[in-house]
């Protein structure tokens, strides 16, 4: 699927780009014999007007083909410049094609050297256009990000032990105004251990908590220990059940391990079947999950807090019963790695 979303994505930066020189051609009066997406061999094409469009093999590039751009200037030679031969030995001049008035006026060769260059231009000024577009609308509709509410506040944690309690929101780290949670992060990483002031919006109330984050190591992509701070643990989950009748399909996210068992219960019951599930980190906790799938019933099979042994057990065993693993990811809590799979 990656490639052809990335085929979609080419394809529409190269209509846009190529539209940018279809429309200033029409604008300056050129002629259009050809507006393609693609190229190489035909695959579809349809003659709107003087124009051809055309759905071409390779959707690499594209091409507006204009009238007088490749020759068909008045005393030059003809289109197809090569030499035709009357037999072996005699070799016959090329002809050459003089324009007509109307010809030179939807000509591109023959319109002013302002005209051409706007036209040439055109296409990349669209693709720029269409990004900076594209960024209005993002910045308009805005970008989903995880606030400053506490989904859990964890037993022996600094957040815990200070009185922070689930459902609070806080609002400043420092004084300093925060309204999402990587801000919370930013802030816990950059004391270096030192006590931070964190206001805490509890029923419509500000109360003021000074926290102490405490050391933690963890271990980015590549493996390697790294060093942080951390003042608690919130993880969640997020999936997706359908079925086959009544609603289409559900979704729930930012729901603790708890949670998302019981939603994981309960839509089973309804006759849903887990159709993904995923992790995600907040405060530098990983998790993982992972989804087993077979021809006969049960069509999948999916387990989670598994350790490492647990897990390679259960991926032997449900290879051996004729299980594919769909996907599989890990997750951490207390400092213990434990793994979830489907």
């Amino acid at each position: 699927m990656t490639v052809v979303y990335a085929i979609i994505v080419l394809g529409i930066l190269i209509f846009v780009h190529e539209l940018g020189h279809f429309l200033l051609a029409k604008m300056m009066g050129v002629s259009v014999e050809k507006f393609s997406l693609g190229f190489g061999p035909k695959l579809f094409g349809k003659t709107i007007g003087e124009t051809e469009y055309l759905l071409s093999a390779f959707p690499l590039g594209g091409y507006v083909k204009m009238f007088g751009e490749g020759g068909f200037i008045e005393g030059g030679e003809s289109h197809h410049p090569e030499t035709e031969t009357a037999d072996a030995t005699e070799t016959v001049a090329p002809v050459p094609h003089v324009l007509s008035a109307e010809d030179k006026a939807r000509s591109f060769a023959h319109k002013p050297v302002l005209a051409r260059i706007a036209i040439v231009i055109a296409g990349p000024m669209f693709n720029l256009i269409f990004a900076w577009l594209i960024f209005i609308v993002i910045c308009m509709m805005g970008v989903p990000t995880v606030t400053t509410k506490i989904g859990d506040a964890l037993t022996d944690k600094p957040a815990a032990r200070a009185g922070m309690l689930k459902g609070d929101v806080i609002t400043a780290i420092n004084n300093k105004p925060i309204s999402r949670w990587d801000q919370i992060a930013s802030g816990v990483t950059a004391s270096k251990g030192q006590p931070l002031t964190l206001t805490v919006m509890r029923d419509s109330q500000t109360i003021p908590f000074t926290i102490t984050p405490e050391p933690r190591v963890s271990k980015n992509l590549f493996g390697e220990k790294v060093n942080g701070y951390a003042i608690g643990d919130s993880d969640y989950y997020a999936a997706i059940w359908e079925q086959g009748s009544g609603p289409a399909w559900v979704a729930r996210h930012r729901m603790t391990a708890t949670d998302y068992q019981a939603a994981f219960d309960l839509y089973l019951s309804q006759g849903y079947r887990l159709l993904e599930v995923s992790g995600y980190t907040i405060n530098g906790t990983d998790y993982y999950a992972a989804i087993w799938d077979q021809s006969t019933v049960p069509a999948w099979v999916g387990r989670h807090r598994m350790t490492e042994s647990d897990y390679q057990a259960a991926f032997n065993d449900y290879a051996s019963q004729g299980y594919r693993l769909r996907q599989v990811s890990g997750y951490a809590i207390n400092g213990v790695d434990y793994y979830a799979a489907v």
